[in-house]
């Protein structure tokens, strides 16, 4: 299964469900070479990536109309920090995914989708993903754009994890992986739903796409807005 959708500008809602929480949703446009997310809970945010040789990340608060960015060289020294971390780390194994087609059809955000189940030898996993033929982008080429995205920049000094707003930046690249291996995923998936087999008892985790549009879209979506004004750099941090 390819990983990227020949257009790579598009805009969507990924809703994030559990029982013990509250729904999340998280509104993004994708462009070429930037990505940017609006997140309203529990502030009114806007997080804009750039990718290229000039690479930059920007958090906008709306409430205070003001913007913290870092630039190329702020964002390579927190990926040498990174790597430094990562020293002698183990070396995860990737493990083959397979799934099997349950027989399941139903409509997700006005395609035909059917329901795979992620064959295991755990009982207590029931993990299963909802795959469209007539999708032409999914959460998995949402997901590869958003790890491009947090490459480098997922534990940035001082911001813990505010620029991960989706909190899957430890488990996203090794999920990407295994969902790449697997053979036997004909569409795009618009739903993932996680079984919750690392809690007792398990609580099951529904991820889903919607609204999804196809671009180009304009340059200015990706700019800080008119009138917000930059917040100084932590100084401690920033050569």
């Amino acid at each position: 299964m390819a990983l990227a959708a020949q257009n790579t500008q598009f805009k969507g809602i990924v809703r994030t469900e559990s029982s013990t929480s509250p729904a999340m949703e998280v509104q993004f446009w994708t462009g070429d070479e930037q990505l940017r997310m609006d997140i309203t809970k529990p502030v009114e945010m806007t997080v804009v990536w750039s990718f290229g040789n000039e690479p930059s990340m920007r958090m906008i608060q709306h409430d205070e109309k003001m913007y913290v960015e870092w630039g190329p060289m702020q964002l390579e020294n927190a990926r040498l920090m990174m790597q430094q971390a990562k020293l002698g780390q183990a070396t995860v194994e990737i493990t083959p995914l397979q799934f099997e087609a349950t027989g399941a059809r139903e409509t997700v955000d006005g395609k035909e989708a059917f329901e795979l189940r992620l064959q295991t030898a755990e009982k207590e996993e029931d993990s299963r993903l909802w795959l469209s033929r007539d999708a032409d982008y999914g959460l998995v080429e949402f997901f590869a754009h958003y790890a491009r995205a947090l490459h480098g920049t997922t534990q940035f000094p001082m911001t813990g994890t505010d620029n991960d707003p989706l909190g899957l930046s430890h488990d996203l690249d090794l999920s990407l992986k295994q969902l790449g291996s697997a053979s036997n995923l004909d569409g795009r998936v618009v739903r993932i739903v996680d079984g919750g087999s690392g809690n007792k008892p398990p609580v099951p985790t529904t991820i889903s796409l919607h609204s999804l549009e196809s671009g180009p879209f304009s340059d200015v979506l990706f700019d800080v807005p008119d009138g917000y004004a930059r917040k100084p750099q932590f100084s401690s941090y920033v050569p």
